[in-house]
């Protein structure tokens, strides 16, 4: 696999994480706004929950509570990798920083 294969492919994963992440938050969004953030589409009774708290997401989501939903979304985008780069983008990154370093200390004067 090529460089530049590899690059579109992570472009491609990181591009379609972020999409589905956005969707399910709208559609998390566009939910609390029918029915609530503590309702319910199926109309199934539900516990009271903070929005903050993920314990039984499955279960909420099985009730397609809109919180559940939104949170669902979050948990996407954190599951999607936010940057995968190869190794030799770090050691340019690194002499770059190193070399405006020298640089610096030249023009004060300190070695």
């Amino acid at each position: 696999m090529t460089p530049e294969r590899f690059r579109e492919m992570v472009s491609g994963v990181l591009i379609v994480g972020v999409v589905v992440s956005a969707a399910f938050i709208a559609v998390g969004f566009v939910a609390a706004l029918a029915v609530g953030w503590q309702g319910s589409l199926l109309g199934a009774a539900t516990a009271t929950s903070a929005t903050t708290d993920f314990s039984n997401l499955p279960g909420r989501l099985a009730t397609l509570e809109p919180a559940a939903i939104a949170q669902l979304g979050l948990v996407t985008l954190l599951a999607t990798p936010w940057r995968v780069s190869p190794r030799r983008s770090w050691v340019s990154h690194w002499k770059a920083i190193a070399s405006t370093r020298r640089s610096q200390r030249q023009c004060t004067g300190y070695s």
